[in-house]
C-alpha cells in the first residue's frame, strides 16, 4: 500500500493506464497483504470463547478507519481543489492524499513488524492464559477474594 501510494502521488495528469493498473494492483497486493493478519491478530490473543467479540471488534475498527480516511482525503482533496475547475487542479490537489495513504501505509507496515515479534507472542500468550483462567473461575463460580 505503501509503494501505490508513493507511485499514485508521482502521478501526472497523463500518466499510462498500464502504469495506472500497476499502482491499483499494488494497492490491491498490499490491502490483501494487510487485511488478514489484523483479524489473524485480533482474534490469536483472545479465548476461543471470545474470538467472535474479537473478529467483531477488528472489523469494526476497520470499517471505522475506512470511513475516517475517506473523510480526511476528501477534505483534503476539497481544500486543495478549492473554487477551481477539477479538470485544472484534480491531480494536484490529489498529491497530499496520496502521500497520507502512504504514510498510513508505512506505519501499519511499521506496527506490523513490531506486533508480530516474541515479545507480542508472550505478550498475546500471556494475556489470552490470564483471560482464559479468569473465564474458568467465573464459570464455577471462584473469585479472587475467596
Amino acid at each position: 500500500m505503501t509503494v501505490s501510494g508513493v507511485l499514485f502521488a508521482a502521478f501526472e495528469a497523463e500518466t499510462s493506464n498500464t502504469t495506472l493498473f500497476a499502482g491499483y494492483v499494488l494497492f490491491g497486493i498490499g490491502f490483501g497483504f494487510v487485511n488478514a493478519p489484523i483479524t489473524n491478530t485480533a482474534v490469536s490473543g483472545m479465548p476461543r470463547a471470545q474470538a467472535g467479540v474479537a473478529a467483531a471488534v477488528a472489523s469494526t475498527s476497520r470499517q471505522l478507519g475506512q470511513t475516517l480516511g475517506v473523510a480526511v482525503v476528501g477534505a483534503v482533496l476539497a481544500a486543495g481543489v478549492g473554487s477551481s475547475p477539477y479538470r485544472d487542479t484534480f491531480v494536484a490537489a490529489a498529491r497530499p492524499g496520496w502521500w497520507i495513504l502512504a504514510g498510513c501505509g508505512l506505519a501499519v507496515l511499521v506496527l506490523g513488524w513490531v506486533t508480530s515479534g516474541r515479545w507480542a507472542r508472550r505478550t498475546a500468550e500471556r494475556t489470552a492464559e490470564e483471560l482464559e483462567s479468569a473465564d474458568l473461575k467465573d464459570a464455577v463460580g471462584v473469585t479472587a477474594g475467596r
